[in-house]
Protein backbone atom coordinates (compact mmCIF):
# COMPACT_ATOMS: atom_id res chain seq x y z
CA UNK A 1 0.00 0.00 0.00
CA UNK A 2 1.63 3.66 -0.55
CA UNK A 3 0.11 6.74 1.37
CA UNK A 4 0.54 10.04 0.41
CA UNK A 5 3.12 11.77 3.77
CA UNK A 6 0.49 15.10 3.24
CA UNK A 7 -2.31 16.10 1.69
CA UNK A 8 -2.23 16.23 -2.35
CA UNK A 9 -3.99 17.38 -5.50
CA UNK A 10 -7.43 14.55 -6.60
CA UNK A 11 -5.11 13.90 -10.15
CA UNK A 12 -1.60 13.32 -8.81
CA UNK A 13 -3.39 10.10 -7.31
CA UNK A 14 -4.52 9.27 -10.41
CA UNK A 15 -1.56 9.55 -11.87
CA UNK A 16 0.27 7.48 -8.97
CA UNK A 17 -2.09 4.86 -9.77
CA UNK A 18 -0.38 4.42 -13.21
CA UNK A 19 2.86 4.75 -12.27
CA UNK A 20 3.23 2.77 -9.41
CA UNK A 21 0.93 -0.23 -10.88
CA UNK A 22 -1.15 -0.22 -8.53
CA UNK A 23 -4.27 -2.30 -8.43
CA UNK A 24 -6.63 0.89 -7.47
CA UNK A 25 -6.47 4.26 -5.44
CA UNK A 26 -8.59 6.26 -2.94
CA UNK A 27 -8.90 9.74 -2.41
CA UNK A 28 -10.91 11.01 0.26
CA UNK A 29 -12.12 14.43 -0.72
CA UNK A 30 -14.64 16.92 -0.13
CA UNK A 31 -13.74 18.21 -3.44
CA UNK A 32 -15.31 21.48 -4.26
CA UNK A 33 -18.44 20.78 -2.03
CA UNK A 34 -19.20 21.94 1.51
CA UNK A 35 -17.49 20.96 4.65
CA UNK A 36 -20.26 18.49 5.29
CA UNK A 37 -20.09 16.78 2.14
CA UNK A 38 -16.68 14.67 2.25
CA UNK A 39 -16.68 11.49 0.31
CA UNK A 40 -14.07 9.57 -1.51
CA UNK A 41 -12.87 9.19 -5.10
CA UNK A 42 -12.17 5.50 -6.11
CA UNK A 43 -9.54 4.62 -9.42
CA UNK A 44 -8.82 1.51 -11.03
CA UNK A 45 -5.97 0.37 -12.07
CA UNK A 46 -6.04 2.38 -15.31
CA UNK A 47 -6.06 5.27 -13.39
CA UNK A 48 -9.74 6.30 -13.94
CA UNK A 49 -12.43 6.39 -11.57
CA UNK A 50 -14.49 3.11 -11.76
CA UNK A 51 -17.07 2.64 -13.88
CA UNK A 52 -19.31 -0.48 -13.97
CA UNK A 53 -18.82 -3.24 -13.56
CA UNK A 54 -16.10 -2.82 -11.18
CA UNK A 55 -18.33 -0.10 -9.12
CA UNK A 56 -20.80 -3.05 -8.58
CA UNK A 57 -18.10 -5.19 -7.96
CA UNK A 58 -16.82 -3.38 -5.03
CA UNK A 59 -20.22 -2.36 -3.58
CA UNK A 60 -20.95 -6.08 -3.33
CA UNK A 61 -18.00 -6.92 -2.14
CA UNK A 62 -18.18 -4.57 0.81
CA UNK A 63 -21.69 -5.97 1.05
CA UNK A 64 -20.56 -9.35 1.97
CA UNK A 65 -17.82 -8.48 4.25
CA UNK A 66 -19.03 -9.51 8.24
CA UNK A 67 -18.19 -6.72 10.61
CA UNK A 68 -15.11 -5.29 10.94
CA UNK A 69 -14.46 -6.39 14.00
CA UNK A 70 -14.19 -10.04 13.19
CA UNK A 71 -10.91 -8.86 11.28
CA UNK A 72 -7.92 -8.55 13.54
CA UNK A 73 -6.01 -5.63 12.22
CA UNK A 74 -2.49 -4.74 12.85
CA UNK A 75 -1.20 -1.36 13.76
CA UNK A 76 -0.43 1.18 11.32
CA UNK A 77 3.03 1.33 12.94
CA UNK A 78 3.30 -2.34 12.71
CA UNK A 79 2.25 -2.27 8.97
CA UNK A 80 4.62 0.50 8.22
CA UNK A 81 7.79 -0.96 9.76
CA UNK A 82 6.82 -4.10 7.58
CA UNK A 83 7.02 -1.88 4.23
CA UNK A 84 3.96 -2.96 4.11
CA UNK A 85 2.42 0.69 3.46
CA UNK A 86 5.29 3.04 2.15
CA UNK A 87 5.23 6.83 1.10
CA UNK A 88 4.28 7.40 -2.07
CA UNK A 89 7.59 8.30 -3.72
CA UNK A 90 8.67 11.78 -3.58
CA UNK A 91 10.44 11.71 -7.20
CA UNK A 92 6.24 11.13 -8.55
CA UNK A 93 6.21 15.26 -9.01
CA UNK A 94 9.21 14.78 -11.37
CA UNK A 95 7.82 12.34 -13.12
CA UNK A 96 4.78 14.10 -14.04
CA UNK A 97 7.21 17.28 -14.87
CA UNK A 98 9.02 15.29 -17.70
CA UNK A 99 6.14 13.80 -19.41
CA UNK A 100 4.45 17.85 -19.40
CA UNK A 101 7.64 18.75 -20.79
CA UNK A 102 7.45 16.16 -23.86
CA UNK A 103 4.24 17.35 -24.15
CA UNK A 104 4.78 21.24 -23.87
CA UNK A 105 3.59 23.43 -27.11
CA UNK A 106 5.23 26.47 -26.22
CA UNK A 107 8.60 27.65 -27.66
CA UNK A 108 10.30 30.89 -26.07
CA UNK A 109 13.26 32.64 -25.01
CA UNK A 110 13.37 32.33 -21.03
CA UNK A 111 13.76 35.90 -21.35
CA UNK A 112 10.58 37.03 -22.98
CA UNK A 113 8.39 35.10 -20.02
CA UNK A 114 6.82 38.17 -18.22
CA UNK A 115 3.40 36.31 -17.40
CA UNK A 116 2.16 37.69 -14.18
CA UNK A 117 0.04 35.01 -12.31
CA UNK A 118 -2.56 34.92 -9.58
CA UNK A 119 -3.16 31.63 -7.79
CA UNK A 120 -5.97 30.32 -5.44
CA UNK A 121 -6.04 26.43 -3.86
CA UNK A 122 -9.15 27.79 -2.79
CA UNK A 123 -8.95 26.31 0.22
CA UNK A 124 -7.54 23.11 -1.06
CA UNK A 125 -4.40 21.63 -1.99
CA UNK A 126 -2.84 22.97 -4.98
CA UNK A 127 -0.66 24.94 -4.11
CA UNK A 128 2.70 22.65 -3.95
CA UNK A 129 1.98 21.13 -7.33
CA UNK A 130 0.53 24.19 -9.33
CA UNK A 131 3.68 26.52 -7.82
CA UNK A 132 6.72 23.53 -7.96
CA UNK A 133 4.96 23.40 -12.24
CA UNK A 134 4.89 26.74 -12.85
CA UNK A 135 8.03 27.48 -11.55
CA UNK A 136 9.46 24.77 -13.30
CA UNK A 137 8.17 26.02 -16.57
CA UNK A 138 9.86 29.37 -15.98
CA UNK A 139 6.88 31.23 -14.19
CA UNK A 140 7.84 32.50 -11.27
CA UNK A 141 5.79 36.00 -10.92
CA UNK A 142 3.18 34.01 -9.05
CA UNK A 143 0.83 36.09 -6.56
CA UNK A 144 -0.88 33.66 -4.12
CA UNK A 145 -4.24 34.83 -2.54
CA UNK A 146 -3.30 34.56 1.06
CA UNK A 147 -6.58 34.05 2.58
CA UNK A 148 -7.37 30.88 0.31
CA UNK A 149 -3.61 29.42 -0.50
CA UNK A 150 -3.60 26.55 1.98
CA UNK A 151 -5.37 23.63 2.88
CA UNK A 152 -8.83 24.90 5.64
CA UNK A 153 -11.34 22.23 5.39
CA UNK A 154 -13.75 24.92 6.73
CA UNK A 155 -13.52 27.00 3.63
CA UNK A 156 -13.61 30.40 5.79
CA UNK A 157 -13.69 33.34 2.75
CA UNK A 158 -16.28 31.30 0.43
CA UNK A 159 -20.02 30.20 1.07
CA UNK A 160 -19.29 27.59 -1.50
CA UNK A 161 -15.83 26.18 -2.41
CA UNK A 162 -16.65 25.91 -6.43
CA UNK A 163 -14.42 28.43 -8.81
CA UNK A 164 -17.70 28.29 -10.83
CA UNK A 165 -20.14 29.37 -7.99
CA UNK A 166 -21.43 33.19 -8.00
CA UNK A 167 -19.02 34.83 -5.77
CA UNK A 168 -16.59 32.26 -5.39
CA UNK A 169 -13.39 34.23 -6.84
CA UNK A 170 -14.64 37.64 -5.58
CA UNK A 171 -11.48 37.70 -3.30
CA UNK A 172 -9.02 36.15 -6.06
CA UNK A 173 -10.64 38.93 -8.51
CA UNK A 174 -9.67 41.56 -5.98
CA UNK A 175 -6.48 40.35 -5.79
CA UNK A 176 -5.59 40.43 -9.50
CA UNK A 177 -6.90 43.84 -10.09
CA UNK A 178 -4.85 45.15 -7.14
CA UNK A 179 -1.37 43.86 -8.51
CA UNK A 180 -2.50 44.21 -12.55
CA UNK A 181 -2.25 40.49 -13.12
CA UNK A 182 -2.32 38.64 -16.45
CA UNK A 183 -3.98 35.63 -15.40
CA UNK A 184 -5.94 34.12 -12.45
CA UNK A 185 -5.61 30.76 -12.46
CA UNK A 186 -8.35 29.44 -10.18
CA UNK A 187 -8.35 25.25 -8.25
CA UNK A 188 -11.21 23.80 -6.76
CA UNK A 189 -9.96 22.20 -3.42
CA UNK A 190 -8.56 18.52 -4.40
CA UNK A 191 -7.22 20.80 -7.39
CA UNK A 192 -8.67 18.39 -10.47
CA UNK A 193 -10.37 21.31 -11.64
CA UNK A 194 -9.39 25.15 -13.28
CA UNK A 195 -11.05 28.37 -13.37
CA UNK A 196 -9.57 31.64 -15.52
CA UNK A 197 -10.09 35.37 -15.46
CA UNK A 198 -8.27 37.12 -17.66
CA UNK A 199 -9.34 40.71 -18.80
CA UNK A 200 -11.68 40.87 -21.71
CA UNK A 201 -10.98 43.68 -24.82
CA UNK A 202 -12.82 46.26 -22.68
CA UNK A 203 -9.63 45.71 -19.49
CA UNK A 204 -12.62 44.46 -17.47
CA UNK A 205 -11.09 40.99 -15.83
CA UNK A 206 -13.68 38.28 -17.24
CA UNK A 207 -14.21 34.57 -15.90
CA UNK A 208 -14.11 31.63 -19.04
CA UNK A 209 -17.08 29.48 -19.03
CA UNK A 210 -15.71 26.05 -18.58
CA UNK A 211 -16.79 25.47 -22.88
CA UNK A 212 -14.98 28.34 -23.75
CA UNK A 213 -11.62 26.92 -21.96
CA UNK A 214 -12.60 24.08 -23.78
CA UNK A 215 -11.94 25.48 -27.15
CA UNK A 216 -9.21 27.32 -25.93
CA UNK A 217 -7.39 24.06 -25.10
CA UNK A 218 -8.37 22.08 -27.99
CA UNK A 219 -7.03 25.32 -30.08
CA UNK A 220 -3.67 25.33 -28.73
CA UNK A 221 -3.32 21.11 -29.43
CA UNK A 222 -4.98 22.15 -33.04
CA UNK A 223 -2.73 25.17 -33.61
CA UNK A 224 0.84 24.30 -32.41
CA UNK A 225 1.01 20.66 -31.88
CA UNK A 226 3.00 19.02 -34.77
CA UNK A 227 1.00 16.73 -37.49
CA UNK A 228 2.70 14.05 -36.24
CA UNK A 229 0.99 14.10 -32.95
CA UNK A 230 -2.24 14.85 -33.86
CA UNK A 231 -2.33 11.71 -36.31
CA UNK A 232 -4.43 9.07 -34.95
CA UNK A 233 -6.25 11.22 -31.93
CA UNK A 234 -9.36 11.62 -30.39
CA UNK A 235 -11.10 14.11 -28.37
CA UNK A 236 -13.99 13.66 -26.23
CA UNK A 237 -16.70 15.85 -24.12
CA UNK A 238 -19.73 15.09 -22.89
CA UNK A 239 -23.45 15.67 -24.00
CA UNK A 240 -24.09 18.72 -22.04
CA UNK A 241 -21.07 20.32 -23.23
CA UNK A 242 -21.03 22.87 -26.21
CA UNK A 243 -20.80 21.21 -29.75
CA UNK A 244 -18.01 23.35 -30.89
CA UNK A 245 -15.47 20.65 -29.81
CA UNK A 246 -16.97 18.48 -31.98
CA UNK A 247 -17.20 20.95 -35.03
CA UNK A 248 -12.85 22.13 -34.22
CA UNK A 249 -11.77 18.38 -34.31
CA UNK A 250 -13.89 17.19 -37.42
CA UNK A 251 -12.44 20.29 -39.07
CA UNK A 252 -8.97 19.09 -38.53
CA UNK A 253 -9.61 15.27 -38.86
CA UNK A 254 -9.61 14.28 -35.86
CA UNK A 255 -11.83 11.56 -33.63
CA UNK A 256 -14.53 13.00 -31.69
CA UNK A 257 -16.78 11.07 -29.21
CA UNK A 258 -19.68 12.16 -26.83
CA UNK A 259 -20.20 10.62 -23.19
CA UNK A 260 -22.52 11.05 -20.68
CA UNK A 261 -21.84 13.51 -18.45
CA UNK A 262 -18.85 12.43 -15.68
CA UNK A 263 -15.35 12.51 -16.64
CA UNK A 264 -15.02 8.74 -15.76
CA UNK A 265 -16.95 8.31 -19.23
CA UNK A 266 -14.35 10.59 -20.64
CA UNK A 267 -11.67 8.92 -19.79
CA UNK A 268 -13.43 5.74 -20.24
CA UNK A 269 -13.88 6.66 -23.81
CA UNK A 270 -10.14 7.93 -24.06
CA UNK A 271 -9.06 4.49 -22.95
CA UNK A 272 -11.27 2.66 -25.35
CA UNK A 273 -10.10 4.58 -28.08
CA UNK A 274 -6.28 4.12 -27.36
CA UNK A 275 -6.96 -0.03 -27.15
CA UNK A 276 -8.41 -0.33 -30.03
CA UNK A 277 -6.63 2.03 -32.66
CA UNK A 278 -3.33 1.94 -30.87
CA UNK A 279 -4.28 6.00 -30.99
CA UNK A 280 -3.89 9.01 -28.70
CA UNK A 281 -6.39 10.56 -26.24
CA UNK A 282 -5.20 14.26 -27.43
CA UNK A 283 -8.14 15.99 -25.32
CA UNK A 284 -11.59 15.49 -22.90
CA UNK A 285 -13.03 17.89 -21.05
CA UNK A 286 -16.44 18.81 -19.53
CA UNK A 287 -18.57 22.02 -19.34
CA UNK A 288 -17.92 22.02 -15.36
CA UNK A 289 -14.07 23.12 -15.96
CA UNK A 290 -12.70 19.55 -15.75
CA UNK A 291 -9.96 18.78 -18.61
CA UNK A 292 -7.41 16.31 -19.35
CA UNK A 293 -4.66 16.61 -21.86
CA UNK A 294 -2.16 14.62 -23.75
CA UNK A 295 -3.81 11.72 -21.33
CA UNK A 296 -0.94 11.94 -19.11
CA UNK A 297 -3.61 11.74 -16.15
CA UNK A 298 -6.42 9.88 -17.12
CA UNK A 299 -9.08 11.96 -15.49
CA UNK A 300 -9.88 15.24 -15.17
CA UNK A 301 -6.35 17.27 -13.89
CA UNK A 302 -6.38 21.08 -12.93
CA UNK A 303 -2.77 21.01 -12.04
CA UNK A 304 -1.70 20.18 -16.29
CA UNK A 305 -3.96 22.74 -17.46
CA UNK A 306 -2.70 25.93 -15.41
CA UNK A 307 0.50 25.36 -17.31
CA UNK A 308 -1.58 24.96 -20.69
CA UNK A 309 -3.47 28.35 -20.14
CA UNK A 310 -0.02 29.92 -18.33
CA UNK A 311 1.36 29.51 -21.90
CA UNK A 312 -1.55 30.05 -24.19
CA UNK A 313 -2.06 33.50 -22.08
CA UNK A 314 2.16 34.15 -22.44
CA UNK A 315 2.28 33.55 -25.80
CA UNK A 316 -0.63 36.29 -26.64
CA UNK A 317 1.11 39.10 -24.25
CA UNK A 318 3.61 38.59 -26.45
CA UNK A 319 1.45 39.74 -29.00
CA UNK A 320 -0.41 42.28 -27.14
CA UNK A 321 -3.28 40.18 -26.90
CA UNK A 322 -5.38 38.34 -24.01
CA UNK A 323 -7.10 34.91 -24.00
CA UNK A 324 -10.20 36.72 -24.88
CA UNK A 325 -8.80 37.96 -28.29
CA UNK A 326 -7.55 33.94 -28.75
CA UNK A 327 -10.90 32.98 -28.25
CA UNK A 328 -12.58 35.47 -30.83
CA UNK A 329 -9.92 34.11 -33.20
CA UNK A 330 -11.41 30.61 -32.79
CA UNK A 331 -15.14 32.08 -33.10
CA UNK A 332 -13.89 33.57 -36.45
CA UNK A 333 -12.51 30.20 -37.44
CA UNK A 334 -15.74 27.84 -36.55
CA UNK A 335 -18.48 29.90 -35.61
CA UNK A 336 -19.41 31.65 -32.33
CA UNK A 337 -20.80 29.22 -29.85
CA UNK A 338 -22.46 30.81 -26.71
CA UNK A 339 -24.19 28.78 -23.96
CA UNK A 340 -25.39 29.05 -20.43
CA UNK A 341 -27.20 26.89 -17.78
CA UNK A 342 -30.08 26.97 -15.67
CA UNK A 343 -30.87 25.51 -12.56
CA UNK A 344 -33.67 24.77 -10.16
CA UNK A 345 -33.21 23.84 -7.05
CA UNK A 346 -35.58 21.47 -5.39
CA UNK A 347 -34.90 19.76 -1.94
CA UNK A 348 -35.80 17.48 -0.14
CA UNK A 349 -37.95 14.11 -0.87
CA UNK A 350 -40.59 16.17 -2.67
CA UNK A 351 -38.19 17.87 -4.86
CA UNK A 352 -37.11 14.41 -6.10
CA UNK A 353 -40.96 13.97 -6.76
CA UNK A 354 -41.08 17.04 -8.65
CA UNK A 355 -38.03 16.24 -10.30
CA UNK A 356 -38.95 13.50 -11.45
CA UNK A 357 -42.58 14.43 -12.50
CA UNK A 358 -40.93 17.56 -14.98
CA UNK A 359 -38.95 14.95 -16.87
CA UNK A 360 -41.86 12.73 -16.94
CA UNK A 361 -44.35 15.73 -18.58
CA UNK A 362 -41.26 16.65 -20.76
CA UNK A 363 -41.01 13.31 -22.06
CA UNK A 364 -44.57 13.24 -22.56
CA UNK A 365 -45.14 16.89 -23.86
CA UNK A 366 -44.54 17.72 -28.03
CA UNK A 367 -42.61 20.99 -27.83
CA UNK A 368 -43.00 22.59 -31.48
CA UNK A 369 -41.00 25.38 -31.24
CA UNK A 370 -38.94 27.80 -28.54
CA UNK A 371 -39.15 31.63 -29.17
CA UNK A 372 -40.40 30.96 -32.40
CA UNK A 373 -37.51 28.65 -33.71
CA UNK A 374 -38.83 25.31 -35.06
CA UNK A 375 -37.90 22.06 -32.75
CA UNK A 376 -36.32 19.70 -35.22
CA UNK A 377 -35.63 16.64 -33.13
CA UNK A 378 -35.87 15.75 -29.44
CA UNK A 379 -33.94 13.21 -28.35
CA UNK A 380 -34.73 11.12 -25.28
CA UNK A 381 -31.11 9.25 -24.07
CA UNK A 382 -32.79 7.11 -21.92
CA UNK A 383 -33.13 5.11 -25.56
CA UNK A 384 -30.03 5.99 -27.04
CA UNK A 385 -28.42 2.52 -27.65
CA UNK A 386 -24.66 3.58 -26.05
CA UNK A 387 -25.08 6.83 -24.01
CA UNK A 388 -28.41 5.73 -21.91
CA UNK A 389 -28.60 8.32 -19.16
CA UNK A 390 -31.67 10.52 -17.80
CA UNK A 391 -31.16 13.38 -20.05
CA UNK A 392 -33.08 15.30 -22.82
CA UNK A 393 -31.88 16.93 -25.81
CA UNK A 394 -33.89 19.80 -28.30
CA UNK A 395 -31.97 20.64 -31.56
CA UNK A 396 -33.64 23.81 -33.19
CA UNK A 397 -34.00 24.48 -36.90
CA UNK A 398 -31.19 27.78 -35.96
CA UNK A 399 -28.27 25.17 -34.87
CA UNK A 400 -29.61 25.88 -31.18
CA UNK A 401 -30.18 23.75 -28.67
CA UNK A 402 -31.26 22.94 -25.15
CA UNK A 403 -30.79 19.69 -22.93
CA UNK A 404 -32.66 18.66 -19.35
CA UNK A 405 -31.04 16.20 -16.82
CA UNK A 406 -31.68 16.53 -12.96
CA UNK A 407 -27.80 16.31 -11.05
CA UNK A 408 -26.43 13.28 -10.23
CA UNK A 409 -25.18 14.19 -7.12
CA UNK A 410 -27.70 18.16 -6.04
CA UNK A 411 -31.49 18.19 -5.45
CA UNK A 412 -31.55 20.18 -9.13
CA UNK A 413 -32.72 19.81 -12.63
CA UNK A 414 -30.31 21.59 -14.83
CA UNK A 415 -31.14 23.04 -18.31
CA UNK A 416 -28.08 23.70 -20.50
CA UNK A 417 -28.67 25.72 -23.03
CA UNK A 418 -26.50 26.84 -26.72
CA UNK A 419 -26.47 28.83 -29.39
CA UNK A 420 -24.92 29.27 -32.16
CA UNK A 421 -23.92 32.03 -34.80
CA UNK A 422 -21.86 33.06 -37.67
CA UNK A 423 -19.54 35.79 -37.65
CA UNK A 424 -20.77 37.50 -40.75
CA UNK A 425 -20.00 40.94 -42.34
CA UNK A 426 -20.90 43.07 -39.08
CA UNK A 427 -18.23 41.42 -37.20
CA UNK A 428 -18.05 39.77 -33.65
CA UNK A 429 -19.12 42.15 -31.89
CA UNK A 430 -22.57 42.63 -33.54
CA UNK A 431 -22.56 38.41 -34.01
CA UNK A 432 -22.27 38.06 -30.24
CA UNK A 433 -25.16 40.74 -29.96
CA UNK A 434 -27.37 38.91 -32.18
CA UNK A 435 -26.67 35.47 -30.29
CA UNK A 436 -26.97 36.90 -27.31
CA UNK A 437 -30.16 38.14 -28.19
CA UNK A 438 -31.26 34.83 -29.56
CA UNK A 439 -30.05 32.85 -26.35
CA UNK A 440 -32.52 35.46 -23.96
CA UNK A 441 -35.69 34.79 -26.38
CA UNK A 442 -34.93 30.67 -25.92
CA UNK A 443 -34.49 30.69 -22.16
CA UNK A 444 -37.24 33.03 -21.30
CA UNK A 445 -39.46 31.14 -23.49
CA UNK A 446 -38.15 27.72 -21.96
CA UNK A 447 -38.54 28.85 -18.32
CA UNK A 448 -41.78 29.73 -19.50
CA UNK A 449 -42.64 26.22 -21.00
CA UNK A 450 -41.33 24.03 -18.12
CA UNK A 451 -43.51 26.05 -15.88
Amino acid sequence: IFLAPTHCPTPSLAYAVLKLSCVAGIMVTASHNPPQDNGFKVYWGNGAQIIPPHDEGIHQASENLKEIKNHPLQSFDDLKSKGLIQDIPSTLIDDYLSELQAYRLLQINPQDQNLKIVYTAMHGVGKNWAYRTLNHFGYHQIIGVESQIEPDPNFPTVAFPNPEEPGALDIAKACIQAVDGDILLANDPDADRLAVVAKNQQGIYQAFSGDQLGALIAHEILSYSNQARLEGGMMATTIVSSSLLSKMAQANGIHFEETLTGFKWIASAGLRFTKETNGKFLFGYEEAIGYSVHGIVMDKDGISVCLVLADMAQRAKLKNQTLWDVLDDVYRKYGLYLSTQKNLLKPGLSGIAEIQALMQKLRTTQIEQISGVPVTKMMDFKDHPTLKGNVLRYQLANGARILARPSGTEPKIKFYFEVVQQVGAGGMVEAKLEGERVMKGIVDDWMKIIG
